[in-house]
């Protein structure tokens, strides 16, 4: 069982999905001032970024979330994505929140295909 960090609930981990942080790509770090052959491998700089692990195997501390709207919108606004992750400062959570712009889309047409058809809930 995990926790979903959007709306708190309790839920099989396979219900669920994982995010986990990524540190910058050595191009990342040069655009954000580190300059060398080493990377800027430090969390929280604007080059982390978070991103969707749907086979749970990359390595790093894991944030589970429902594969639903509402509880990633829930979980930005809260702030909650970085601070389960514990990332502190700037945190780059687009693919996630394209992620849960898809699901939304998806949501919203499959509710127009049933009105469509003359489908109630």
């Amino acid at each position: 069982m995990r926790t979903c960090i959007g709306c708190r609930g309790k839920a099989p981990s396979d219900a669920l999905v994982r995010l986990v942080a990524l540190p910058p790509t050595s191009a990342q770090a040069e655009v954000h001032g580190v300059r060398g052959d080493h990377e800027d491998r430090t969390p929280g700089r604007s080059g982390t970024r978070v991103v969707l692990d749907p086979v749970r195997r990359l390595p790093g501390r894991g944030a589970h979330l429902h594969p639903d709207g509402a509880c990633v919108e829930r979980a930005v606004q809260r702030r909650a994505i970085p601070r389960a992750l514990r990332l502190p400062g700037n945190v780059d959570l687009s693919e996630v929140i394209k992620w849960a712009d898809r699901l939304t889309a998806r949501t919203d047409r499959r509710e127009e295909l049933d009105m469509e058809a003359g489908h109630t809930r």
